[in-house]
């Protein structure tokens, strides 16, 4: 959807539920896909604590940083359209995971590793699927 029209239609309604949660307590997480840089100031104006994308290559790892890394915590995978390709290594995919680590770990905002869980969906080998997950490991995430 257009940022005009999430702005129009939903973010007040959203916002209502930022709050409410804040209200109970609670952190919010929001999960997007897609290229969605022009709608994160919106996210994090109505408060949202958390996000959490499946496609943080899209957007690229160091402009999400240099844009909003102090200002929201990020809940990445390795990015589900990227990671899937048979075709790249083992070693690339290490790469990439040491490279989102170093980057999205920050004091202020940070970072939180996530390995995706419906794995049918993108079908990645259960090889594949482990080394993502131990390649967190081995960066750090515990």
């Amino acid at each position: 959807m257009k940022v005009e029209t999430f702005r129009q239609f939903y973010k007040t309604r959203y916002q209502r539920i930022v709050q409410a949660a804040h209200d109970c307590g609670m952190h919010m997480i929001w999960h997007n896909c897609g290229q969605i840089l022009d709608m994160i100031p919106d996210i994090i104006e109505i408060g949202v604590d958390v996000i959490q994308l499946d496609q943080p290559r899209l957007m690229g790892h160091q402009e999400l940083i240099n844009r909003f890394g102090d200002q929201i915590c990020f809940w990445n995978t390795v990015d589900i359209q990227w990671s899937a390709q048979e075709k790249l290594s083992q070693d690339t995919i290490k790469a990439e995971v040491a490279e989102m680590t170093k980057i999205f770990s920050r004091p202020n905002g940070g970072f939180l590793a996530r390995q995706y869980p419906q794995g049918n969906d993108i079908n990645p080998s259960a090889e594949r699927h482990h080394m993502i997950y131990q390649a967190f490991m081995d960066n750090g995430c515990k």
